[in-house]
């Protein structure tokens, strides 16, 4: 099976104390190693959004994490928080044995 999450699950599914967490999170457990979970770059720009119109004190929620990907879009978070730390794992991999 193929899933694709919109900005609204990735929030629930991020935010513990959303209402919808718990029942994202306990049907990701039962996805099987066949399964494909995919993003849209919709909803990864709607998130981008959202933390740049956040209040400051809702934007260390990220504090400390490392955003992995090679669009664009989080080079442009990197700017707006210069503390995030950035990771190509494309490029990266392309390294290994």
């Amino acid at each position: 099976m193929r899933y694709l999450l919109d900005s609204d699950s990735l929030s629930d599914l991020y935010e513990p104390s959303s209402p919808g967490h718990r029942s994202i999170a306990r049907r990701f457990t039962t996805l099987a190693d066949s399964d494909l979970v995919f993003v849209s770059i919709l909803a990864i720009y709607e998130l981008e959004y959202g933390y740049a119109n956040a209040p400051d004190e809702r934007k260390p929620v990220i504090e400390g994490c490392t955003l992995i990907g090679a669009d664009e879009i989080y080079q442009e978070l990197q700017r707006l928080d210069p503390t995030l730390r950035i990771e190509n794992w494309l490029v990266e991999a392309s390294g290994l044995p």
